[in-house]
């Protein structure tokens, strides 16, 4: 089975926009002086993705071991 990861990283960009109520259109538009504001975002997001990796894989072991 493979696995692509485009699919993944885009599951992984929908659910962060909702369960952060961010609309699909949302677009981060670049403004003077407006860098930290995409650089919370980044680090908002990398946390979002970090946080969920961590829960699949919990999850995923518990699965195994009851096995």
């Amino acid at each position: 089975m493979e696995i692509n990861k485009h699919e993944i990283n885009k599951k992984r960009i929908q659910n962060y926009m909702g369960k952060k109520n961010i609309p699909h259109d949302f677009r981060l538009e670049m403004v003077t002086g407006g860098g930290q504001y995409l650089d919370n975002f980044l680090l908002d997001f990398a946390t979002f993705v970090q946080n969920e990796t961590i829960n699949e894989i919990v999850v995923d072991l518990k699965s195994k071991r009851k096995l």
